[in-house]
Formats: C-alpha cells, structure tokens, sequence
C-alpha cells in the first residue's frame, strides 16, 4: 500500500491491474487538478519511453538475418576444418569478419538512434510536467499487480490475516461501499502493488 505523500489529486499512469516492475513511475500526487489534456499526453510519452527502452533491449539482444548469416558460416567453417579443406577456411573467415563489423555498426548506430529518440522524449515529458503544475512522482516499490481502488479492506485482507477470516467477517466487508476518487490526503492509502504470486484459502 502506498500513502499519499501530501494532500491533492492523484493521476495514474498505470491501468487497473497492469503488471508494473520495481522502481516504474505508476502515477502523479498534484497539488491541483491539472489540465486532462496534459495529463493524457503526460501517459502517452511515458508510454512511448517505455517502448523504447523494450526496442532498445531487443536490438542488444541481437536477433535477426546478420547473426543467422554468423552462424551458418560458422557451421561451414567447423565442417571445412574437419573434412581438412583448408584452401578455403581464410575466405570463410574473412566473411564472418565482414558480417561481425556491419553487424556492430548497425547495433551502434541503432542504439544512438533508440538514445537520441528516447532523451527527445524525456525532454518533451519534463515541459509537459511543468505545465501540468507542482507535482510527486509515484513509484512502485516493488514488482506486482496495480490497482488503485482502495477500499479499506487491504489490511484486513492481507496474507498474515488470511487464516483468521471468518465468513461473517466477508459478509460484513460486502457491506462496505467504495468511494471512488482522485483526490487524496496526506498519509491516506493511495494505491496499492499486489504480489498476485502468493495466495491462500481455506
């Protein structure tokens, strides 16, 4: 559960039960309501700085025709040095030497391409930020589910609690109505990020 770091209106960036990682900014606390349109194009650079940075890690991991190409001459040259053909082994090697070359080349120039993209992009969400007015980012402490409904419940629900809930106890939590809101308190539960990998029933 995550508190509000001071009193105002809560902006998340993260759907109702999207997967989120440690250290991900989830949502914004604003001192005001800021403009809806601001707050839409504040979601959608973040979105596309996300993907960048998944582009980015793609190109390192370094798939595609260059490293198939690597490969089979790899293969030929093995089989060339076992059938002792070696006429032609210093061809072979100059062809995969040719293809490691362009296939760095094209991996550095593509990350420079993935930097520059993605630093336009941060630049563009701290002048959008700006505008939308004095805020505190909210970052996930931890991997897990996002939800952003707090109802009261989280405590009373929660895993070291779960073998002392009786049936009277759920009938009793089902009468609780929800209050749905983005305007928050400071101290008040905000969010939360579920750990969705342990469960318990009885």
């Amino acid at each position: 559960i995550i508190d509000a770091p001071w009193t105002g209106h809560f902006e998340s960036l993260a759907s109702e039960g999207e997967r989120v990682r440690e250290g991900q900014v989830i949502g914004y606390v604003y001192q005001a309501e800021p403009d809806s349109k601001i707050v839409e194009e504040i979601k959608r650079v973040h979105r596309l700085i996300h993907l960048s940075g998944e582009d980015d890690g793609l190109m390192l991991a370094g798939t595609g025709a260059a490293e198939k190409s690597i490969a089979t001459l790899v293969r030929d040259l093995s089989d060339i040095r076992q059938e002792r053909n070696l006429s032609t082994v210093l061809d072979k090697k100059e062809e995969i030497n040719i293809l490691m070359k362009r296939r760095q080349n094209n991996g550095n120039n593509r990350q420079e391409t993935v930097q520059t993209e993605t630093a336009k992009l941060e630049d563009e969400l701290s002048k959008l930020e700006a505008q939308a007015g004095v805020s505190i980012k909210i970052v996930a402490p931890s991997g897990g589910v996002f939800s952003s409904r707090i109802d009261g419940m989280e405590g009373r629900l929660s895993y070291d609690a779960a073998s002392t809930v009786m049936p009277a106890d759920i009938e009793e939590m089902d009468k609780t109505e929800f209050a749905d809101t983005n305007d928050v308190i400071a101290g008040q539960p905000l969010c939360k990020v579920i750990n969705n990998y342990v469960w318990k029933y009885a």
